[in-house]
């Protein structure tokens, strides 16, 4: 099998596992759905039973408004009137015999008749249902006490009282009617759902009127609220009773329940209900709860099953993947890797043997096979090599040797040249001095203007000695990073000022040039600097610009640059001479560089050491115009 087709049994297990990922998804959506249908069917059964229960009552209420019509003349304990309404009650609990009795009591709470005759004279001038129904409202509850009842009677009743009217139409006692809590109504709830739920009547108070767990075990939360009588303290009574809706559902933990959470279905009568006159305060209320593992028992089977059919069918799937993907793939390249950690530690002799399938890691397999035997005959070629270079390596070292002996001699003839040339320089400018001394004392005592001439020779050629001499001298402080600078606080513009006019004094006598210089009388160029190394540059730049100019001007400029937040001053040298030469411009300050047929090219070498060591940089430039150069070098300026 190819990897091709292996990698697509990997790509449909893939889209397998996606699709049953995706069913899961589904299957829980359709749970949900489930679930809310489930729900919406208990809120519905809980919704229809409160609206019979509220019509119950409004057919009940209609017969109090019958027999208060019936009984307009108020009854007394004594005359045949009393005779009259009793007969009349009794007619009426004959034809209506859903009621379990039917009692008058006068304005002062005394029962004066009773279909039954039970507690005829008795007071019931503190039960609510008097005090509601005296003031003319409509009073409905649950019996509390026996004075309804016989002794033999233990079934749930309920009792509905109103107002008695007299001809004038003034309230001069009530009607009290009591009724069996007609419980099909209820258990219809019980009967129409298949999960089977226990009813619960609430008063509006949460009391309970009637709950299915009288008969049933007290193993649930709603039970051992029945056992206690009210439900008040149950988060499902809060909620129905602060809700704007008529029916309530929610899922509450339930500690007794065997899932640990319940399904709580409440409603409620509507207030705004037609049936029920607004008289009647005490709204009545429905609750349910039910394991959630037992209302939800279908939608959690079929999410199980579909959960197990999925593991199962993963499972299966990833036994298949590993089976096919460690026989054809995880095996074959485990053998290479071992082959190439047995190869990398130098053993080129083992063979790989390819695997049975005839697919790409079978044509690795050869392949690597192949390179293996490859790799031995280059590594066999290298070892020839390097015992080659090995013999060569020994024949380099005995030459570098020889060169090594011979750098040291010549480390020796340098050090030989260079206290030759101190020795030299020294020894040149003994004889320099009275030369130059002699010289000036005859030319200012000698008369005649030929000799005078002759004298003034010997002086340039002694001057120009002099400056060969301190020339060699600095470049061998340079090289030897002795250069010693003594700085001082001084203004460059009387420093160029002098070196300038001192200049503007001797070439005007022999060349043809002009030079300028415009000092800055009201700017101050305070530098910290060796006023004679500073003034050997501007020196040397000027002698520089003499050299190549035969004719023409040379201009000395002086001014202030800012660079990097830091103030400089800028001195440039510029010449209308011949410019500066393309084949020196890369070497121009370098030693030994020159273009002139006079001069050693130090100059420019001295004056570049010399601003650097001062911090500063020093260039040079062929004019725009392209007549002459211009030699240029920054400072430091003092704040």
């Amino acid at each position: 099998m190819k990897i091709r087709s292996k990698l697509f049994v990997l790509l449909v297990s893939l889209i397998l596992t996606s699709l049953l990922a995706a069913s899961f998804v589904s299957i829980n959506v359709l749970s949900a759905n489930m679930i809310r249908e489930t729900k919406a069917h208990l809120e519905d059964d809980l919704t229809n039973s409160i609206d019979r229960i509220s019509a119950d009552t409004y057919n009940r209420i209609s017969d109090i408004r019958f027999l208060g019509n019936s009984l307009d003349v108020f009854p007394s304990q004594h005359g045949t009137d009393l005779v009259q309404k009793l007969e009349i009650l009794k007619k009426f609990a004959a034809a209506h015999n859903n009621y379990s009795s039917i009692s008058i009591c006068n304005k002062t709470g005394i029962k004066v008749a009773d279909n039954k005759g039970i507690g005829i004279g008795e007071s019931m001038s503190n039960e609510p249902f008097f005090k509601e129904a005296i003031h003319g409202e409509i009073y409905r509850g649950s019996s509390s006490s026996n004075y309804l009842k016989s002794s033999n009677e233990k079934e749930k009743e309920i009792i509905l009282s109103g107002p008695l009217h007299d001809q004038l139409g003034n309230i001069n006692g009530i009607l009290l009617l009591s009724y069996p809590l007609n419980t099909k109504i209820i258990e219809q709830v019980s009967t129409d759902s298949q999960s089977n739920p226990r009813i619960n009547l609430l008063s509006d108070d949460g009391k309970i009127i009637y709950s299915e767990y009288d008969n049933y075990d007290n193993s649930r939360s709603l039970a051992n609220a029945s056992a206690a009588g009210t439900f008040e303290y149950l988060p499902i009574y809060r909620l129905i009773k602060n809700s704007n809706n008529t029916v309530e559902s929610a899922i509450f933990e339930d500690t007794r329940s065997p899932s640990g959470n319940a399904l709580f279905v409440a409603a409620k009568e509507n207030s705004s209900d037609s049936q029920l006159p607004n008289s009647i305060q005490n709204k009545w209320l429905l609750v349910t709860s039910l394991d959630t593992q037992e209302a939800f028992k279908e939608v959690l089977s079929l999410r199980n099953m579909f959960i197990f059919i999925t593991v199962i069918v993963l499972a299966i799937s990833i036994i298949a993947l590993f089976i096919v993907v460690d026989r054809t793939i995880s095996i074959p390249i485990t053998k290479l890797k071992d082959a190439t950690i047995v190869i990398g530690k130098g053993n080129l002799d083992i063979v790989i043997t390819p695997p049975s399938t005839i697919d790409e890691i079978g044509e690795l397999s050869s392949q690597f096979g192949k390179m293996r035997a490859s790799i031995k005959a280059r590594t066999e070629e290298l070892m020839r090599k390097d015992e080659e270079l090995e013999t060569s390596n020994e024949q380099l070292k005995e030459k570098e040797s020889i060169l090594k002996k011979a750098n040291e001699q010549l480390k020796n003839q340098e050090k030989m040249q260079k206290e030759f040339i101190d020795i030299a320089a020294h020894e040149l400018r003994t004889p320099v001095q009275p030369i130059l001394g002699l010289s000036e004392v005859l030319q200012s005592k000698e008369k005649d203007e030929e000799k005078r001439s002759l004298i003034e020779i010997i002086l340039r050629n002694a001057k120009r000695l002099q400056r060969l001499t301190q020339d060699i001298l600095d470049i061998s402080r340079i090289e030897s990073q002795s250069l010693k600078l003594n700085k001082e606080k001084f203004n460059l513009n009387d420093l160029i000022s002098n070196v300038v006019q001192d200049y503007k004094n001797s070439i005007e006598k022999d060349h043809n040039i002009t030079l300028l210089y415009e000092p800055k009388i009201d700017v101050n160029f305070f530098v910290e600097a060796d006023w004679y190394r500073i003034t050997q540059v501007i020196s040397n730049l000027l002698n520089n610009a003499i050299k190549f100019t035969k004719e023409g001007t040379i201009s000395v400029t002086l001014e202030k640059k800012k660079e990097d937040n830091q103030q400089e001053v800028l001195v440039s040298v510029r010449d209308s001479g011949t410019g500066i030469h393309s084949d020196i411009s890369t070497r121009l300050f370098s030693k030994f560089a020159s273009d002139a047929e006079k001069g050693t090219g130090l100059g420019l070498f001295i004056s570049k050491s010399i601003v650097e060591a001062h911090g500063g940089r020093i260039w040079g430039e062929n004019n725009i115009d392209g007549k002459g150069a211009r030699f240029s070098f920054n400072l430091p300026l003092l704040d």
